[in-house]
């Protein structure tokens, strides 16, 4: 809980004027502010200059005091400001993640279409014969390909659209050329091919040919 109560006879502003204290009175800051409010320049100025007290709901902060009290916030979201995001500032871009056995914080991740990944458990679809199928409706990563018969002579082709056409991500010949990743030759065994981790915009569609016998496994995110 974060409680600013303004020591002054004007009206103080923080976050472009998102947060506001009247003269002379004090408001508490949402759940969504918090951290951002924590790091705001103007406000860790007032409180050095204790035109600001700051208040936990039970404990009253003021001068260093105060600061300290913003940084153990700051410190228990186990975050950290790492810029601005988007034109209106301050839309603050926050690094997030747990803490390991150290008691050190290991960051999460965002990919380029700002989806925050926070583990590798891929989703899969099993695709058979000839067929179209749309993977997935939207963006997102292709990590591996399984070819679960790897003796059809078929062909699979991967696309970034909404349908069999347009950007073409892979095209891949089941169980040839002879020595090849995918051959026949020999005894036919299943292949994997991965990790990809191949980002796509607009959606998976992947398209089987050539083999009622197709068999493959497509893993993604």
């Amino acid at each position: 809980m974060l409680t600013i109560i303004n020591q002054t006879s004007q009206q103080r502003s923080y976050l472009s004027g998102s947060v506001t204290v009247a003269a002379n009175s004090n408001t508490t800051v949402t759940i969504a502010q918090l951290y951002p409010t924590c790091r705001d320049s103007l406000l860790v100025f007032d409180c050095m200059m204790q035109n600001v007290y700051l208040s936990d709901g039970t404990n009253i902060y003021i001068g260093q005091d105060a600061l300290t009290y913003l940084s153990e916030i700051a410190a228990s979201l186990g975050g950290a400001v790492v810029g601005y995001a988007g034109a209106a500032a301050p839309s603050f871009q926050i690094t997030i993640g747990g803490k390991d056995s150290n008691g050190n914080s290991q960051p999460a991740r965002m990919n380029q279409f700002a989806d925050l990944s926070t583990n590798f458990r891929n989703s899969y679809r099993n695709i058979t014969g000839n067929s179209t199928v749309t993977v997935k409706s939207s963006g997102g990563t292709l990590h591996g390909i399984m070819v679960n018969n790897n003796s059809t002579g078929g062909t699979i082709t991967i696309y970034d659209n909404t349908a069999g056409s347009g950007t073409v991500i892979a095209v891949l010949q089941v169980g040839t050329p002879s020595g090849g990743l995918l051959s026949s030759s020999g005894t036919p065994t299943s292949a994997f091919l991965g990790p990809l981790v191949l980002e796509y915009t607009t959606e998976l569609t992947v398209v089987t040919a050539g083999s009622s016998s197709n068999n493959i496994t497509i893993l993604y995110q």
